[in-house]
């Protein structure tokens, strides 16, 4: 009797250490104390992968996020960031914790968008991006009139370079017909130019430096590679005139600074190659901030100023502006 009663308690007291360890997960006294304990262990577990760092990153804070929720993910991107600044680099960090929010139940698609306001500024609008694609790939309706209503609302206005991410995903990969949307959104919305300028850049971005096109099949796998990459955007801008051109020069720096490993001079080299003046200085400008923000800078003066001295020979006009 005494064995069976003695059985009966440790049973007891298991099922309750269960009970509370899931009732603290899933309230904040548990992550409240915990975020710099998931931060080292991801930060340790990244280390080895000093080429997808970004990724790894995104791919671990997906899957805390989907354990505890949203606001303690972006608390550990907190303290991941004190331990690592390349994790400053957070657009595509933060753009696949709101996805994982968002798949836990698509409905509060919405809710999750009010959310992002306060990391986008941090993140470059990364949370809004993740948050809104699901809309094109869970629900039915897809990239409604309506629901880019909804967007724009959820995210105080800010939501046209948002836009233009996810229209390749509505025309399933085509360039021609999202940049279509682009001028649509621009007649329908009556939109600034340069609300027109981000939906049109937007478009760009996921084309040249998104990895859910390919991962949706909606474009080539050498999209993954991006020595090759590089030159099939290069190809790819050529094509256009204009503002197209500009967006498409200037998106392209984002994969220069990650082959060149964030050297200015080969950065602004490639930029050279742009034929259009403006476009061009775009690849320039936007080249100076991304850099600006990398850990080699860190936003700090002294160093920073090598990034705009690069700029002397190819682009004397531009350096003044840098």
């Amino acid at each position: 009797m005494a064995n069976y009663s003695r059985h009966v308690l440790i049973v007891f007291f298991i099922f309750t250490s269960i009970g509370v360890f899931y009732f603290l997960a899933g309230s904040r006294v548990f992550p409240a104390i915990s975020d710099s304990t998931f931060a080292k262990r991801i930060v340790q577990k990244c280390a080895s992968k000093p080429r997808s760092i970004v990724e790894c990153y995104s791919y671990n804070l997906a899957k805390l996020t989907k354990f505890f929720d949203i606001s303690f993910a972006f608390l550990t991107l907190g303290k991941i960031q004190e331990l690592d600044p390349r994790a400053n680099n957070c657009h595509y960090i933060a753009h696949f914790i709101a996805r994982a929010e968002v798949e836990k139940d698509v409905s509060r698609w919405q809710e999750v968008l009010r959310l992002c306001p306060a990391v986008d500024n941090l993140c470059i609008r990364g949370c809004s991006h993740g948050a809104a694609e699901i809309l094109v790939e869970k629900l039915p309706e897809g990239l409604t009139t309506e629901n880019m209503k909804k967007i724009c609302d959820a995210t105080d206005g800010l939501c046209h370079h948002t836009l233009g991410h996810l229209f390749p995903f509505e025309t399933n990969g085509d360039i021609s017909k999202a940049l279509q949307l682009c001028e649509l959104l621009s007649d329908t919305f009556k939109i600034e130019p340069l609300e027109k300028y981000l939906c049109v850049s937007g478009v760009f971005m996921e084309v040249e430096t998104g990895g859910a096109l390919p991962a949706h099949g909606l474009a080539a796998a050498s999209g993954l590679s991006w020595p090759r990459k590089i030159s099939e955007v290069k190809e790819l801008c050529h094509r256009y005139s204009g503002l197209y051109a500009t967006a498409c020069w200037g998106e392209l720096v984002h994969l220069l600074v990650e082959e060149t490993g964030a050297e200015p001079h080969q950065t602004f080299s490639n930029c050279d190659s742009a034929d259009i003046p403006r476009a061009r200085w775009n690849c320039y400008r936007h080249g100076i901030g991304i850099l600006a923000a990398e850990p080699r800078f860190a936003f700090k003066f002294q160093h920073a100023q090598s990034i705009c001295q690069t700029l002397g020979q190819p682009a004397p006009e531009t350096q003044r502006e840098c």
